[in-house]
């Protein structure tokens, strides 16, 4: 179980690192229960993220905010409980 707890965290701290890398506008990420479950592309654009993996195509208009997140437009991912970081932090 302690294994499986830290392959976990290592996809989700190469997920972040990769997209972080890959286009040096990705500024936010969205965490639920220590979990990485998204992040924002350059247009504010939500991709969700399963099993440490990016998957789908960006949806949803969303924005950080002091005290959590807005969108205008639905996200592919469940709202509640989730909560907006910035990319240089880790879930």
């Amino acid at each position: 179980m302690l294994a499986r707890a830290f392959l976990s965290l290592v996809s989700c701290v190469l997920v972040a690192k990769m997209v972080a890398s890959a286009d040096p506008e990705y500024k936010n990420q969205l965490c639920k229960q220590g979990q990485l479950v998204g992040f924002f592309d350059s247009n504010d654009r939500v991709t969700k993220v399963q099993d440490g993996k990016a998957t789908g195509s960006p949806g949803g208009r969303c924005q950080c905010a002091a005290m959590g997140f807005s969108c205008s437009t639905q996200p592919p991912i469940d709202m509640p409980g989730v909560t907006c970081i910035d990319m240089k932090s880790h879930c």
